[in-house]
C-alpha cells in the first residue's frame, strides 16, 4: 500500500495568516451530521426499536449492538484514515471518502429502518458504523492537512461545536420520533447525507494528483492501536473525563426515553431538553 510522505499539497503554511472560515464551517457542519445520526439512533431510536421487536431481551441486545459498534468503529476509523492518506484524486484525498461514505451510510440507515428482525438490524447497524467512520476519519484529518498551525486550535473549536450540536441536539430530534421510529431513522439518514455533502462542498479540497507517495506497512497501521505509556498524563485525564461524560449520557438518556415513550408529546419534548441540560 502507498500513502503520502510529507503531504506536499497541503495548504498549511506558517506564513499563511488568513483564517480558513469555509473549512471551519465545513468542520462544524460535518460532525453535526454524522454524530447526530449516530447518537440519535444509539441513545434513543435503536433501543426503542429493539424493545418493540424483542422486549424480553432488550437490555442484552442493546449491549450487543453497542459492543459491535465499538469494535467495528475502532477498526474502520484507522483503516479509512490510512486509505484516505493514500488517495490521489482531482478532489483531494479526503473528499471522495467523505462523499462516498455519506451516501453509503445513508443507504444502510434506510435498510436499518426497514429491517424487521434483530439479526438484520445488527448487520445494518454494523455496516452503518463502518461507513460512518469512513466519513469521520477523513473529515477530522483535514485539520492537520489544511489548517495553518496558528489556526488549528480555533478550527478544532468549530469541530467541537459541531460535535456538541450532533451529540445533544440529536436527542431533541430523536425524541419526536419515539412513536414512529422507522421515520426517525430515515430522517437521520437524510440528515447525515445532506450535512456530509454540504461539509465536503464547503471544504472545497484541492486536487492532490501530483502528491508524492510512499509505502505504508501493516506494522505502521497496527501501531495506531497502541496506547501511550510515556508522558501521557493529559491523554489519560482527557480519556477518563470523556468516558465518564459519555457513560453518564448513555446510561440516562435511553432509560429516560423508555420512561416517556408512551407519555404525552409535551413530556417527550421535556425529556429531550433534560438531555441538553
Amino acid at each position: 500500500m502507498e500513502a503520502h510522505k510529507d503531504l506536499p499539497n497541503r495548504e498549511v503554511s506558517n506564513g499563511n495568516s488568513k483564517f480558513p472560515s469555509k473549512l471551519g464551517m465545513a468542520l462544524l457542519v460535518g460532525p453535526a451530521g454524522w454524530l447526530g445520526a449516530y447518537v440519535g439512533l444509539a441513545a434513543t431510536l435503536l433501543p426503542s426499536q429493539i424493545g418493540v421487536i424483542d422486549p424480553a431481551h432488550k437490555v442484552a441486545l442493546v449491549a450487543l449492538f453497542s459492543t459491535v459498534a465499538m469494535t467495528v468503529s475502532t477498526i474502520a476509523n484507522i483503516v479509512f484514515g490510512a486509505l484516505s492518506d493514500m488517495t490521489r484524486s482531482k478532489y483531494g484525498r479526503r473528499t471522495p471518502w467523505i462523499i462516498g461514505n455519506s451516501l453509503v451510510s445513508a443507504i444502510f440507515l434506510v435498510l436499518l429502518a426497514l429491517s424487521k428482525n434483530i439479526t438484520m438490524m445488527l448487520v445494518m447497524w454494523a455496516l452503518f458504523e463502518i461507513a460512518s467512520n469512513g466519513v469521520v476519519a477523513p473529515m477530522v484529518a483535514q485539520i492537520s492537512d489544511r489548517v495553518p498551525k496558528k489556526w488549528q486550535g480555533s478550527i478544532s473549536s468549530f469541530y467541537a461545536v459541531g460535535m456538541a450540536v450532533g451529540n445533544y441536539g440529536s436527542g431533541v430530534i430523536a425524541a419526536q420520533f419515539l412513536n414512529s421510529v422507522e421515520k426517525g431513522i430515515i430522517f437521520f439518514s437524510g440528515w447525515a447525507l445532506i450535512l456530509g455533502l454540504v461539509s465536503a462542498w464547503l471544504a472545497h479540497e484541492p486536487s492532490n494528483r501530483e502528491a508524492e507517495q510512499t509505502k505504508v506497512s501493516a506494522k505502521e497501521i497496527l501501531s495506531n492501536f497502541k496506547v501511550p505509556v510515556h508522558n501521557a498524563k493529559d491523554y489519560y485525564m482527557a480519556l477518563i473525563g470523556k468516558l465518564l461524560m459519555v457513560t453518564g449520557q448513555y446510561i440516562i438518556v435511553p432509560e429516560l426515553s423508555n420512561q416517556v415513550q408512551h407519555s404525552q408529546p409535551i413530556l417527550i419534548n421535556w425529556s429531550s431538553l433534560v438531555e441538553i441540560g
